[in-house]
């Protein structure tokens, strides 16, 4: 196998660029991709374009393209977006908004392996949330479509997951892609983070230092792409720019307001393995219900959830609409499935297993707790290592209620020294300016 794959790289990397893009629709046409696939020799696929458009002088070709578009009055910018609760670029669309030398637009598409029905749903919550006249938003099934629409400048990926990205190169060749990651990365697995659009884009925006340091040693352009600027999400949770309305249900008397959010990692075959769904989720209605004078449940599953739960052998598609249902008609819950950042904010406590909201609900300042499935964080990076002295941690469900009614029922929080200190260190984005602001700065300057 490595005698194959350096002879492939020895010819595929001196091959011109048009000729990979011949070469890409022909894998994809023919299937070539999903028989290497079948057969183990994936890697083999890799060699051939992930080390061919992540090399130095490809990177330097990108950064000439590059300067030509900053020689432009006005920069086209399209943001990628197919799932509302994905969506983390709001305060820099918003900024390049107000900005005169950016012409930002939102690019609704279909999410790649998703159902017709799950897509369906999503373009009606992205549609809903992006109803302002703040937004200019398009629909494109494909990139050759998003060019008939609007020939973007840069494009901003939402997702860097792969999904089969090989099927889709030859249509990125020669973009200028940069990319925020849609949640705060928390393992330190190769496997997480090593993918083509992260190797590939002109500018990786990396959430802090520590961050930084640690992912380029697993990437195969090292830390060539990589600029700190903090996440834009800290922007969104930090701005005065929050919905006067609540976005609870209204209970009647003043209730206290937790969120239980639970991983999509239900099965042990994942690159990690958090979730404690199928430990908790009778144990968490019957807590809504014997509490139901005094605090209300918003139920914020992972979007990945739904689809894993329904391939589940023991649950199935019924059994998981009537438990989600269920959430959604209690007197004292309520299903969420969109954007967070007002439930976030207007809420009192948070339960959880999901890596990326470790970080994020530290910016709201409140008790919260992180379900412990008992085996440590052996896959944790620093940065959540340390935000875990942040927490709560739940081991069993006694540790659940009790912090229920210690720290949010009896108002104790020991932990907001802890949290703030945490947040000035590792959240707040650098130069003392926002995110956003860091970022467009360094698509114009950098």
């Amino acid at each position: 196998m490595f005698v194959i794959k350096r002879i492939i790289h020895g010819i595929t990397s001196r091959l011109p660029n048009f000729v990979h893009r011949k070469l890409a629709s022909f894998y994809n046409g023919r299937a070539i991709v999903s028989l290497f696939n079948e057969f183990g020799v994936k890697e083999v696929l890799k060699e051939i374009f992930y080390r061919k458009y992540t090399g130095k002088s490809e990177y330097n070709r990108l950064r000439k393209k590059l300067d030509l578009v900053r020689k432009k009055d006005v920069i086209t910018v399209v943001f990628q977006v197919w799932n509302i609760s994905k969506w983390k670029s709001d305060s820099v669309y918003c900024s390049m908004k107000k900005h005169p030398r950016f012409n930002p637009v939102i690019w609704i598409t279909d999410e790649p392996g998703a159902s017709s029905e799950e897509n369906i749903n999503m373009r009606l919550k992205l549609k809903s949330y992006f109803d302002s006249s703040l937004y200019t938003i398009i629909e494109a099934e494909n990139w050759d479509n998003l060019d008939k629409i609007v020939k973007p400048d840069i494009v901003f990926i939402q997702d860097h997951y792969p999904r089969y990205p090989i099927n889709i190169l030859s249509n990125i060749l020669d973009r200028i892609l940069c990319y925020v990651r849609y949640c705060y990365p928390n393992s330190l697995v190769r496997e997480s983070y090593n993918y083509f659009f992260c190797n590939y884009s002109v500018f990786a925006f990396m959430e802090n230092e520590s961050i930084k340091n640690e992912q380029k040693h697993m990437m195969l352009v090292k830390d060539r792409n990589m600029v700190v600027t903090g996440h834009p999400m800290v922007d969104c949770f930090l701005s005065q720019k929050q919905a006067v309305s609540s976005v609870w249900k209204e209970c009647g008397n003043k209730l206290k307001r937790i969120i239980w959010s639970p991983h999509w990692t239900i099965n042990d075959d994942a690159c990690f393995y958090s979730s404690t769904f199928l430990k908790y989720y009778q144990f968490m209605v019957d807590i809504a219900r014997k509490y139901q004078d005094k605090i209300q449940i918003a139920f914020k599953p992972h979007p990945t959830l739904y689809r894993l739960l329904c391939e589940h052998p023991q649950w199935g598609q019924i059994r998981t609409d009537e438990y989600y249902a269920l959430w959604d008609n209690m007197p004292n819950s309520q299903l969420e499935t969109g954007a967070y950042v007002d439930l976030m904010m207007q809420s009192d406590a948070m339960i959880h297993d999901c890596g990326s909201f470790i970080l994020e609900y530290l910016l709201v300042d409140k008790p919260c707790m992180f379900l412990n499935k008992g085996e440590g964080y052996p896959h944790f990076n620093h940065t959540n290592k340390e935000a875990l002295k942040c927490y709560s941690l739940g081991f069993s469900e006694k540790d659940i209620e009790l912090f229920i009614i210690e720290n949010v029922l009896a108002e104790k929080d020991e932990k907001q020294e802890i949290r703030r200190e945490f947040a000035k260190q590792y959240l707040l984005p650098p130069c003392g300016k926002t995110a956003a602001e860091n970022i467009i700065d360094t698509i114009l300057y950098a």
